[in-house]
């Protein structure tokens, strides 16, 4: 079976696959190769990615770019959205990537940042169970985009610039590429930077021209636009020009290089400051910079001349990338069963190591989470009862006449107790008695159509 590579940001997501045996990126949305992680909710529906970046300053209350960082089952909270929680947007998200792609058979193996926690972990999983993606694995983004360039007695440290966040993740290189640990920055990212860029743009037509295309929305989305197009070539080139036309007049305004370097100094200088802290706590051999970071105008060339030890920047969406280039690794019997998180990685595909075994168990593992739809119940919160409402599924400390089975923890792991008089069903067998279950196990009520099914996300 063939595999896809799908590598998670909600500053863009890239999908690497083969065609015309040839491992790349794939278009994913509107003809591009990453999708940005915006949901416009309009009309009651939800628009995702480019469509709803586009429109982003139009309709600011009705868009979030929010949904992946905050992925939880917590509710959007604004009047347009009051129905949609974060994963519903990030469900109508990677439904939209998943059909551009025309919902393959392939196997998956999901790449997700460092920062990610078991919760997030198994949402992402629901929202795959939902999509009948068959996926595989998950892996850390940092640890898949780094394994092609590591070498054996290295540390290295991953920079990364996400939309709301900043993250350097420390790795050490031995017979395997062992993640050590993830530092963060919260509140700084593409979506501050947009912010802070758009300002700066509008001040520079308002002091040239006298135009401020702050004015109006439709004036600001363009400037929007245009911004987003120049970071991805502005530290290729020397300027760049924004155009914008409003009441039959075009207004021009030249960004050099320096300029944008000059609006986004503080930015920087935070973000070297985090990437130093961990240089410092780790005696890092190399800097390994994602894509996405060193399009902050100004960064790469700052770390290029101020650090004495080697940057290098890695090709966008290296992390899908080095999935499909590496997938032998995901079939090795050292990878175990089971869908788990990889935290580990051996450098040389025949080196002998137990790194991948200590991580991921080679029996099925014990569940964290029992999945329902799109929602993951932490199974650290137990005990607690599943059953059937009358409409849908449910989970918690329900009514005596909706509960159907007990979920309760032990030493031996997660056991189901059926209750009542209808009939718990386990992979389709029915159980009388209490029961363990294991990772992938299913569990269905004999009076409804509901499925629970346990799920494993190890950190």
């Amino acid at each position: 079976m063939s595999l896809i590579g799908i590598e998670i940001s909600d500053a863009g997501i890239h999908v690497a696959g083969r065609t015309e045996g040839v491992n790349g990126l794939l278009e994913v949305d509107l003809g591009q190769q990453v999708s940005p992680g915006y949901a416009l909710i309009k009309k009651r529906k939800i628009i995702t990615g480019v469509a709803a970046a586009q429109q982003s300053r139009l309709f600011p209350r009705q868009v979030s770019n929010q949904f992946w960082e905050r992925l939880s089952i917590e509710p959007v909270g604004d009047a347009a959205s009051d129905r949609f929680t974060y994963a519903d947007l990030a469900f109508s998200h990677m439904e939209q990537i998943w059909k551009n792609l025309g919902s393959p058979s392939s196997e998956v193996v999901i790449a997700v940042p460092g920062y990610y926690d078991k919760t997030h972990m198994g949402l992402v999983l629901g929202i795959a169970q939902e999509l009948k993606m068959p996926v595989r694995k998950l892996i850390d983004t940092a640890l898949m985009a780094s394994l092609a360039a590591a070498n054996m007695g290295e540390t290295i440290l991953h920079l990364d610039v996400h939309m709301h966040r900043v993250t350097v993740t420390i790795m050490r290189g031995e017979e395997s590429l062992v993640r050590r640990q993830v530092n963060t920055l919260q509140g700084v990212g593409w979506s501050s930077l947009y912010g802070h860029l758009i300002k700066e743009v509008a001040r520079m037509f308002v002091q040239s021209t006298r135009f401020d295309p702050l004015h109006s929305a439709e004036t600001e989305q363009l400037l929007f636009n245009q911004l987003e197009r120049l970071t991805h070539h502005i530290n290729r080139r020397s300027f760049g020009v924004i155009e914008l036309s409003s009441g039959g007049q075009d207004y021009k305004v030249p960004l050099s290089a320096d300029l944008m370097d000059q609006a986004t100094a503080q930015m920087v200088e935070g973000i070297e400051g985090l990437l130093l802290k961990a240089i410092e706590e780790s005696s890092a051999d190399r800097v390994l910079v994602a894509d996405r970071a060193a399009r902050v105008p100004g960064l790469y060339k700052k770390l290029k001349e101020t650090l004495d030890l080697p940057v290098s920047r890695l090709k966008g969406g290296m992390a899908a990338r080095n999935i499909l280039d590496h997938a032998a690794y995901f079939y090795d019997e050292r990878a175990g069963e089971g869908i788990g998180f990889m935290t580990s990685l051996p450098i040389d595909p025949d080196t002998e190591t137990e790194s991948l075994t200590a991580i991921m168990p080679t029996s099925k593992p014990a569940p964290s989470h029992l999945l329902v739809k799109t929602n993951a119940h932490d199974l650290s919160q137990a005990p607690f009862f599943i059953g059937w409402d009358g409409t849908s599924a449910v989970v918690g400390d329900l009514d005596p006449d909706d509960r159907r089975a007990l979920i309760r923890m032990t030493a031996e792991g997660c056991m189901v107790e059926p209750m009542g008089e209808s009939a718990v069903l386990i992979d389709g067998s029915a159980i009388s008695r209490p029961t363990l279950v294991i990772q992938g196990n299913r569990i269905g009520l004999a009076d409804c159509d509901a499925e629970f099914v346990a799920i494993s996300a190890y950190v």
